[in-house]
């Protein structure tokens, strides 16, 4: 499926502003529940351990995760 976003002249003179966009959407998506683990990961095209590095980056918490490594949320309900 491929989306179109129209982004304001400012933000489409980023360097990367498409991957920019995709990285939040994956982030939002994860660290709301929207998205698990590996979903986001397969949005990005990226490997599970490379996402959790971006995560680490973007200082995004493991609290969508229980103690068990388990996800928790919406999805799990």
């Amino acid at each position: 499926m491929k989306i179109t976003v129209d982004l304001p002249d400012d933000v489409a003179q980023r360097p990367d502003p498409g991957r920019e966009a995709l990285e939040a959407l994956a982030i939002e998506g994860y660290r709301s529940g929207a998205l698990t683990h590996y979903e986001a990961s397969q949005l990005l095209h990226v490997s599970r351990l490379e996402f959790d590095a971006l995560l680490k980056s973007r200082k995004v918490d493991d609290h969508a995760y229980d103690g068990r490594g388990s996800r928790t949320g919406p999805r799990d309900a």
